[in-house]
């Protein structure tokens, strides 16, 4: 392929990825109803509008930096790129660089909560932080997280080859950012806010502190998806196919479920009105 047709090609996926960052930050009215769970005044609408588009925009990123990774180490190593959990390496699978990507883009767009500036002099609410159980999404990654760590392990143990285990491990390195984020969502001191101020900071943090549970799972099963595919069997192979597409569609569901947008079915005449100044 001549220079020109490369330079003419990396220029039209530029364009692409540009193009569709910009029109997945897109945040109207319904969205902001959904998250809001109301009608909000201009003033908290835009707070909801700054959030929910910087969310989208870094997971586009980060898909696309995942699926160009994908591409790369493909086309240098392995002189093919795949799509799909088992074929060929995981760093040349554009599906499982493009979701791992996406989760860093999700996750990276809450690391503002670790990283406020601290002053000599602040103030903060002396109300209890908003706790909540793990939950069954939680409960659900660790499990798969630790799951395909003992699948690696074993796979390692009996072909000798360590891809399984540092698939697994990759995953788990995931769940913990999910779990850190958790983490910073919940135990983050609140600065000292009106009371409209505080209902949206409380609106945030539950939808970040949900999404991040979902995130966990979706890193988690992807992680056992890939570890399990590596399991050498053939009187079983049947069984391996069918646990390695059920992982698949437990990843893209829990995606699904982390997504910053509304339902299909919402709609913002459900929502109550706003509350009067």
């Amino acid at each position: 392929m001549s220079a020109p047709l490369l330079w003419l090609l990396g220029a039209l996926v530029l364009l692409v990825v540009v193009t569709t960052t910009m029109a997945s930050a897109r945040v109207d009215a319904r969205d902001i109803a959904w998250l809001a769970g109301r009608r909000p005044p201009a003033d908290e609408a835009a707070v909801y509008r700054r959030y929910l588009a910087r969310h989208r925009s870094h997971r586009v990123v980060g898909a696309w930096f995942g699926v160009a990774l994908a591409v790369v180490w493909g086309l240098t190593y392995q002189h093919q790129v795949n799509l799909g959990i088992g074929n060929g390496s995981p760093l040349g699978d554009v599906l499982f660089c493009g979701v791992a990507g996406m989760m860093l883009g999700a996750l990276s767009a809450e690391t503002y909560r670790l990283a406020e500036p601290r002053t000599d002099h602040a103030f903060a609410s002396l109300l209890g932080h908003p706790t909540s159980p793990p939950g069954a999404a939680v409960g659900t990654a660790r499990c798969l997280a630790g799951a395909a760590v003992l699948v690696g392990v074993v796979v390692l143990a009996a072909t000798g080859s360590p891809a399984s285990l540092v698939v697994a491990l990759t995953g788990t390195v995931l769940v913990g950012i999910g779990e850190a984020i958790r983490a910073a969502v919940i135990g983050r001191r609140r600065p000292l806010l009106s009371t409209a101020a505080a209902e949206v900071d409380l609106r945030i943090r539950s939808y970040a502190w949900g999404a991040a549970g979902h995130l966990e799972v979706a890193a988690a099963a992807l992680a056992a998806g890939w570890a399990v595919s590596r399991i050498p069997s053939d009187r079983f192979g049947w069984l391996q196919l069918l646990a390695v597409v059920g992982l698949l569609l437990l990843t893209l569901v829990a995606l699904h479920r982390a997504r910053p947008r509304p339902p299909r079915t919402f709609r913002v005449s459900t929502v109550r009105r706003p509350l009067a100044s």
